[in-house]
Order: structure tokens, then sequence, then C-alpha cells
């Protein structure tokens, strides 16, 4: 029996969210950046134990002119993947206001995974230390921290295999089988 669960990818702009989707997707990497316009949805299957899981991924637009439409995008949404750029601090900072300006419309998130992408760029700056600990207090069962470089392909693939397990493993959640996830 198949499995559906709506999860949504956000974070500040060019961190890198439509690269991960795309590069899950596809299996290329676009170098053209093209800032997402609201939201893009992809469908991405995966087998997870003999289940054949579908993540309907809802890739937000980072830019702050869509700031008041991103709350309305988290409904019934079983996971909410946070992306920030490794190589740049500020994004870590604004991924942190996007948790805690948000966290009224995150109360049905089972699985949280906070995502550090373009490990690819520099070595790795530890400067969210801070974020992960308030989302672990808000989170503590469904919580995961992933490393990534969607540019060379480093853990995309674990990095959505991780959301489909958690949301598998999860007794809480009431995953769409059929009808609306909008």
């Amino acid at each position: 029996m198949d499995r559906m669960f709506k999860v949504v990818v956000c974070g500040p702009g060019a961190v890198g969210k439509t690269a991960l989707c795309h590069r899950f997707e596809t299996g290329k990497f676009e170098e053209d950046y093209w800032p997402t316009v609201g939201c893009s949805i992809y469908v991405l299957n995966i087998e997870i134990r003999g289940v054949d899981v579908r993540l309907v991924v809802w890739d937000l637009a980072g830019q702050s002119r869509y700031d008041p439409l991103r709350s309305s995008y988290y409904s019934n949404a079983h996971a909410l993947i946070l992306v920030y750029d490794v190589s740049r601090e500020a994004t870590a900072t604004a991924a942190g206001h996007y948790f805690t300006s948000e966290l009224s419309s995150l109360l049905g998130i089972r699985c949280f995974i906070l995502v550090g992408n373009k490990t690819d760029i520099k070595p790795l700056v530890s400067f969210a230390s801070g974020l992960e600990a308030l989302i672990i207090k808000s989170y503590p069962k469904r919580f995961l921290h992933i490393l990534t470089s969607a540019k060379k392909n480093e853990n995309v693939q674990t990095l959505f295999r991780e959301t489909a397990e958690c949301l598998l493993g999860s007794s809480h959640i009431n995953a769409q089988q059929s009808g609306s996830m909008w």
C-alpha cells in the first residue's frame, strides 16, 4: 500500500532548497540559479522497507516578499525540511527566524529535518548549534540534522530517505492515503 506525506522545504533564499529537490528527482544539478516564485511542488517516490512512499514536497520561496504567504503552506504538512547554507552564517540565523516566527504554524509537524547545504563550498563552520538546540527543544523525538551538497550529490538521497523513514516510523502520523493535502 502506498503512503503519501506532505513535506515542506523552506529556508532563506539561495540556500539550495530547489537544487536538493531537483537533484533527488532528476539526478542532475543545475548551475544556473533561478529563485522559486511562491512554491514549487515535487512528487518524490521512495521505497522504504517494502513500502512505496510518496513525498509531496512543497519547495517554498525563501525571499522575504513571500513571508506573508508562507504559513499557509504548512497546513497539513507531516514533515518540515529547513535548509541553510553552511558557507553563510547569516542563513543559519535567518533559518532560526523562520523557525521561531512560524512555530505556531508548525504544531502538526511530526518530523523536522535541519539541513546544512553546500558543504562543497568551504570547510564547515558550526554556527547552527543554537538553532539545533532550539529545534531539539521543540521536536525532541523527531529531529534530524543532515549536511548535504546538492552540487556533489552528497547525502541528498539520505536526506529524503531519512525523511521518509522518520515519517513511516512515526505512530502519531495520519498519512494521507487518498484525499487532499492542500
